[in-house]
């Protein structure tokens, strides 16, 4: 199922909106871009649940999301400024 984001989320990088249409519960994994350092990481979460990322500091995190068995879902790359 598809995962919609609010477009200004690439911007502002304080919320994520993990929305899944089959209602599956998903993990969602955080990565530091040029470290590779998980930094958020939560399992389990309800669609529809937000996600608070304000703690991260300014730089580009790769976001996965997946599903209980595994399977990616979605994948992108994130700005906090």
């Amino acid at each position: 199922a598809p995962i919609k984001k609010p477009p200004h989320v690439a911007r502002v990088f304080k919320n994520i909106f993990v929305v899944a249409l089959n209602k599956t519960k998903l993990n969602i994994e955080v990565f530091e871009l040029t470290t590779g350092n998980r930094v958020f990481s939560r399992q389990g979460l309800q669609a529809g649940t937000p996600i608070i990322l304000n703690e991260l500091s300014t730089g580009t995190y790769i976001v996965k999301i997946t599903s209980n068995d595994g399977k990616i879902v979605q994948q992108y790359k994130m700005l906090k400024m």
